[in-house]
């Protein structure tokens, strides 16, 4: 029947996509390139469905990728889903906010997190594929997107 729970390979059952509530943040956009940044300003750009993953947690939210500099990992348009209480270890994906200037927003990228220390961030993009230093001081936050996995709850 429509809207009901589906199995899937004699699994447990999943909720039917209308299920999920459509009350995830979208806070705007974050950039793979290099010459241009997400700001979190404040603004739901959009509500998206939650995933099972992300059921109660407060504070999640999603953005979408635009650039193409983590591609072929996030392609434009992709949206990318954030529980900022889970940590952010090298070989995680990541949007990283650094500090704005003046009390305002600060620039946000997506990111792979390769290393950190108290004074250096590493970070790898894909496209042209490098590594980026950034001093720590710059970095206000760094957020681990979550993988497919993570974000069924598995």
């Amino acid at each position: 029947a429509a809207g009901a729970d589906a199995r899937v390979g004699g699994g447990p059952a999943l909720p039917a996509i209308t299920a999920l509530e459509r009350d995830l943040e979208v806070r705007g956009t974050a950039v793979g390139g290099d010459d241009a940044s997400f700001e979190f300003n404040g603004e739901t750009v959009d509500f998206v469905r939650r995933p099972p993953g992300l059921a109660g947690t407060q504070m999640a939210f999603a953005l979408y990728a635009t650039g193409d500099s983590m591609s072929p990992r996030f392609e434009e348009g992709e949206l990318v889903f954030v529980h900022p209480g889970r940590p952010a270890r090298p070989g995680c994906d990541v949007i990283v906010e650094l500090h704005g200037q003046d009390g305002t927003p600060g620039p946000c990228y997506i990111k792979r997190l390769v290393r950190r220390s108290g004074s250096r961030l590493v970070l790898r993009q894909f496209n042209p594929a490098k590594e980026i230093e950034l001093p720590m001081e710059r970095v206000r936050h760094i957020y681990r997107i979550l993988t497919p996995g993570e974000l069924l709850g598995i």
